[in-house]
């Protein structure tokens, strides 16, 4: 099915050399390629890995704090670094007249800032105390809630729990992100030069290997707008058939993106699926044929093809 024109928010630009599976990775660095052809690709998940934090720090400290009957204590945390780490831990408070307060029941949740829930804790401190030994990801606002309630009321959070009171500290621990995440090659992008305007195209994905096994295939113009964007046509993997009557814009330059199939139906339409960072979990290479449309579509092995497109159910 053909999809409307979608502007895709790149900045256009050729590199000037490739070779054999190191076509670029985005439209800005499309791989040149002189003519219609066959042209083999890539895709590489090794350099897919969550970010690095550096060690942990107390970025604030509650002290002193006393949890009375119907209430439940709110804590607003700012000013944190989006992307980062943070938990929230409590544990006893000095008592002046000697050693600590006692422990009491506790139960903490944190949350962002609009209400959603992103961790929980029982007693994983001191005592029957509460603290997270996990920290989460720091919002984009850097800010999260704590809010620490008696046992009773944690389905609740309404303060009803009476009988688990008590006083405590509350630790802040953050920490930032020392090694961003790091993508592998989650897309393959050449531009083909030197075809003849007004031309229909043909496309096809072959030869894969690894476990490369379901692809998604788009073609672009040289402003960044989609062309045509396709998911199952030859099994698993993307055509573009003469049928589809994809034409070679005025200034004779077709761009063609490859990227696998991620579990998203309908992503294919979508410029966004041919970025570099789509979370792809496949390794592998393949084959991307792209040519002028032949008078029979069996010089392309697609000539069972035209009576209808696949879709994926």
């Amino acid at each position: 099915m053909k999809v409307s024109l979608i502007r895709l928010t790149v900045l256009a630009g050729l590199a000037m050399a490739g070779n054999a599976f190191a076509a670029g990775t985005s439209f800005a660095t499309a791989t040149p390629n002189a003519g219609p052809g066959t042209v083999s690709g890539a895709l590489d998940a090794s350099g897919n890995r969550a970010a690095v934090f550096g060690t942990p720090t107390l970025f604030a400290t509650y002290a002193d704090q006393n949890r009375v009957a119907g209430a439940v204590d709110t804590f607003n945390i700012t000013g944190l670094t989006a992307g980062g780490a943070v938990r929230a831990a409590m544990r006893q408070a000095t008592n002046p007249a000697g050693g600590l307060y006692p422990t009491w029941d506790s139960y903490l949740r944190m949350r962002n800032t609009g209400g959603t829930v992103l961790a929980t804790n029982d007693d994983d401190g001191p005592g029957a105390l509460s603290a997270m030994l996990s920290p989460v990801t720091i919002p984009a606002n850097g800010s999260v809630q704590v809010q620490i309630t008696g046992y009773a009321d944690r389905n609740t959070f309404t303060g009803a729990d009476s009988t688990n009171v008590g006083r405590y500290d509350l630790d802040i621990f953050a920490s930032t992100i020392i090694t961003p995440r790091q993508y592998g090659v989650n897309v393959q992008w050449w531009a083909f030069s030197g075809l003849a305007a007004g031309t229909p195209i043909v496309a096809d994905i072959n030869g894969a290997t690894g476990n490369f096994t379901d692809s998604y295939l788009a073609v672009f113009d040289s402003a960044g707008n989609m062309l045509f964007g396709d998911d199952d046509t030859n099994g698993l993997f993307s055509a573009v058939l003469a049928s589809d009557n994809i034409l070679v814009p005025g200034n004779g330059i077709v761009y063609a993106a490859v990227t696998s199939y991620q579990g998203t139906i309908g992503a294919h339409t979508n410029p966004a699926s041919y970025l570099n960072e789509n979370e792809n979990s496949k390794t592998g290479t393949f084959n991307l044929n792209l040519v002028p449309a032949p008078g029979s579509l069996a010089l392309l092995g697609l000539g069972g093809l035209i009576a209808g497109r696949r879709r994926r159910a």
